[in-house]
């Protein structure tokens, strides 16, 4: 099982798991294992703030992203770029992001 880390917005997340799944709605910036969360919305990719985020919301994420759960994530400060979910709160049983309540 291997670690890997990127940001949510402006948080750093780890996942265990073997490698990264192909997303059309979500990726992770740059395609490696590292870097910030992007969400796709109408064509335009974006990022996910990190007000209200959760150990929960992180868990989602990671399974749309292929991977079985994350282990940590933590606030590595501002980001740049439009922000498509802010105040993200999934309850844990969805299977995107983007069915998690959000503004």
């Amino acid at each position: 099982m291997k670690a890997f880390f990127f940001l949510v917005g402006v948080l750093l997340v780890v996942f265990f798991a073997g490698e990264v799944q192909s997303s059309d709605a979500v990726r992770i910036q740059g395609g490696g294992l590292s870097g910030r969360l992007q969400v796709r919305h109408n064509g335009v990719w974006g990022t996910v703030c990190d007000d209200g985020w959760s150990m929960t919301n992180t868990h989602v994420v990671c399974r749309q992203l292929g991977f079985d759960g994350a282990l940590s994530y933590h606030n590595s400060g501002g980001g740049t770029g439009q922000i498509w979910l802010d105040d993200v709160q999934c309850s844990g049983s969805e299977s995107a992001i983007q069915q998690c309540r959000h503004q």
